[in-house]
């Protein structure tokens, strides 16, 4: 059924309960994102059961609107095999419009097993390019939701270059973390962002340094202010933006009603007259900040990072919505029910059946419906106004009539009881009718289809170093060179370098390449942490020089990469990072299909007895190093002293007094948060053994090379040579390889 109510673009909308969706879509959302009991990436919210969720289902289309279930995070290997087909299998029968998706097992099982299911790349996939989206075109999405950092030339660049359908949000509560990137909520906070269980640790005050050995006052260091892009609409829809969406993570009806009825009118405005006098009115935008205030900010639209964006404030202080606003939004939308106008015509003839036909207002399809035949009036025949008064009575219906057209010959007579009951039958298969071109089936498989499902792209075999260490600095670098266990170095691709001198590391590529073979390792070069415009055309300039480069492989860490790298056709293995998330055997193989990838890194946040069943003696696992916690478009070095573009390392200090490295790292204009204390796995060689990895990785950031010189001694010591086990010198973590994360 065509979305009635949507002209050029959708003015997408949050709903956390089934109030909250009729409030949405009373206020005009064109469509809303809604989770289930599972798998949504809110977790704590109060999220709708089944039944709940097929009646969500039929009453966003009664009103000729779409509703889109979020399925953001990622999934265990038995929440895949027992859980996840139960679990959409009434929505998908039901007419569910799309799933948002942040797993590619998901997106692939999706894909497989429920056909025509539209599927929509999550913000969580962290795509940030054209090479992500088209990636994604190719893994079978039909909408886009890039990384909430990209800026309108970036956003345009996706639109112009791929033609993938993008879902932009445009108001609401920012992640400091490229979304999907961050593990700072669990490994802090014990809950995962990437299983919907965000602790909002980022919302905690920290404390920078000073760069004199102390720690400058506490404040919300790492607290973004809202997103408000109602200014930036119209350049939005220039840029090639289809749906904006709303943010309402934990928000009330009133948040749903209130902000979206503010968006609906300005988003209006502009679709019916342009441009021309387009301009938001200071009291709109107070509306909004009057519904939920943690200050606003137009960026990253308009701007990369900056102090303007950041909240600032210890304990923000929201104010409550001012009580007269309360109750115009609860009269307005939150009281009102959605109602569709119909169209139709009454007849009653004596000596003839009674008919009624109902249609909804503009459309074709109509709804006809006979009763008994009329009787010819004994005493006193029935008046098209008596006919017309019951006729007019829907009740709880969702329609109300537009026009009715009554013909009667003035000598009949006909019960109300039987016009009622003719009234509530056409009514009801109108509905049924509205909802019933949405449900599906599902077709039964042959033989041929399972087989074709089964098949992989799987990438030729090549031989894996048993030991890989991967490396940020020259002096690491130095300490690796020397120790002969170590057959495989990964470099940091920005180690060294500066912004806008590009050359000057494929220079230091070439010789760290060289030193490798010369001390009879084999030499990979990484990806940086995130791979936005300017590193892809960096990278894309440089191509044949890129590709003299004497690489064994390289490791991506995200899709954007993984894809460019595929199309570079860059020789060598292909080592994806625990970032290409792959915690079921689904998306590893999904990823393998699509880029060829050749060695995946054990997740991050699975714990040994789940490491088992994913069955990891392919892969890699990491035994020591500290975990990225978050990468982040935000610079501390910026907002606490002023960027100088110049690489190096700040800190960040928690209320417990635990310190955070932080790299800034200005190639690609991106800070990298890691934990307080590295990751070992020292002490835990039995489960290590019985996991069986295929390639054990040691992780180098912030070490020094004599410290660099050690863990590598104590580690390989153990895990290589068979001494005896012993838990690591210095404080350290064990991360989730003991813990996991729910």
């Amino acid at each position: 059924m065509e979305n009635r109510h949507v002209k050029e673009a959708e003015l997408l909308s949050p709903a956390g309960s089934f109030e909250s969706l009729k409030a949405a879509l009373s206020a005009g959302a064109d469509a809303v994102y809604m989770g289930g009991s599972r798998f949504g990436a809110r977790a704590f919210a109060e999220n709708a059961g089944e039944e709940e969720y097929l009646k969500a289902i039929d009453y966003v289309h009664r009103h000729g609107r779409r509703l889109y279930l979020t399925l953001n995070t990622l999934l265990k290997p038995r929440e895949m095999e027992r859980e996840l087909y139960a679990y959409v299998e009434p929505m998908y029968r039901q007419g569910l419009d799309a799933v948002i998706i942040q797993d590619a097992g998901v997106a692939a099982f999706l894909r497989r097993e429920f056909p025509g299911l539209p599927l929509h790349a999550s913000t969580q996939m962290t795509i940030t390019g054209p090479d992500g989206a088209a990636a994604a075109g190719r893994m079978g999405f039909s909408r886009v939701v890039p990384a909430r950092e990209l800026s309108l030339p970036e956003i345009r660049a996706i639109s112009q270059e791929t033609g993938m359908e993008l879902e932009v949000f445009i108001h609401g509560a920012l992640c400091y973390c490229y979304s999907g990137q961050c593990l700072m909520s669990s490994l802090i906070g014990g809950r995962s962002g990437n299983r919907g269980r965000c602790a909002g640790t980022c919302r905690l005050p920290y404390q920078a340094d000073d760069r004199k050995g102390g720690f400058l006052p506490e404040c919300d260091a790492l607290s973004l202010k809202d997103l408000c892009g109602i200014g930036t609409l119209p350049e939005l829809l220039k840029a090639g933006v289809y749906s904006f969406k709303i943010e309402g993570r934990m928000k009330s009806p009133l948040y749903a009603a209130g902000v979206t009825s503010v968006y609906r009118e300005y988003l209006d405005r502009y679709l019916e007259e342009g441009k021309e006098g387009y301009q938001v009115s200071e009291r709109d935008v107070d509306r909004l900040r009057q519904i939920f205030d943690r200050g606003f900010t137009d960026r990253y639209f308009t701007g990369h990072n900056g102090q303007e964006m950041m909240s600032w404030k210890v304990k923000p202080a929201y104010r409550e919505i001012p009580k007269e606003l309360v109750e115009e939004l609860t009269e307005k939308y939150i009281r009102r029910e959605c109602v569709e106008e119909i169209e139709g015509s009454f007849s009653c003839r004596a000596g003839e059946e009674a008919s009624l036909s109902v249609r909804l207002s503009g459309q074709d399809k109509t709804v006809r419906v006979t009763g008994t035949k009329a009787q010819p009036a004994q005493k006193r025949a029935v008046t098209e106004e008596e006919f017309r008064k019951n006729l007019l009575k829907t009740g709880n219906t969702p329609f109300r009539w537009k026009s009715l057209k009554v013909e009667s010959d003035g000598n009949s007579f006909y019960s109300m009881g039987e016009v009622n009951a003719l009234r509530r039958r056409a009514l009801l298969q109108l509905e049924e009718v509205v909802t019933g071109r949405f449900r599906r089936e599902l077709p039964g498989k042959t033989p041929d289809d399972q087989d074709r499902t089964g098949q992989t792209s799987v990438a030729a075999e090549k031989p894996l170093p048993r030991v890989l260490v991967y490396v940020e600095k020259q002096e690491q670098l130095a300490a690796a060179l020397r120790e002969a266990r170590v057959e495989g170095i990964i470099l940091d691709s920005e180690c060294g370098a500066l912004p806008g001198r590009f050359q000057e590391g494929i220079r230091t590529w070439s010789e760290f390449a060289a030193r490798c073979h010369e001390a009879g390792k084999k030499a990979f070069l990484s990806f940086p942490y995130i791979f936005r415009i300017q590193s892809r055309v960096e990278w894309k300039e440089n191509l044949p020089q890129i590709r003299e480069l004497p690489m064994d492989g390289y490791l991506v860490r995200n899709i954007d990469e993984a894809e460019f790298l595929r199309k570079a056709e860059l020789p060598g293995m292909k080592i994806a990072e625990s970032s290409l998330y792959a915690m079921n055997p689904e998306a590893r193989e999904e990823w393998k299909r699509t880029f060829g990838i050749d060695l995946f890194m054990a997740p991050w946040e699975e714990k040994t007895g789940e490491l088992k069943g994913l069955d990891i003696r392919e892969e890699g696992l990491l035994l020591y190093g500290r975990l990225p916690m978050m990468i982040t478009a935000g610079c501390v070095q910026k907002n606490f002293g002023g960027c100088r573009k110049i690489p190096g390392m700040r800190s960040l200090q928690d209320r417990r007094g635990e310190i955070f490295p932080v790299a800034c790292r200005c190639a690609t204009c991106c800070n990298v948060i890691y934990n307080s204390y590295p990751l070992s796995l020292l002490g835990c060689r039995e489960d290590v053994r019985a996991l069986s990895p295929a390639v054990f990785r040691l992780n180098f950031t912030v070490e020094t090379e004599e410290e660099t010189e050690r863990v590598l001694k104590e580690v390989l010591d153990v895990f290589v040579d068979g001494k005896k086990d012993h838990d690591p010198e210095g404080p350290f973590t064990r991360g989730h390889f003991r813990r996991g994360v729910e």
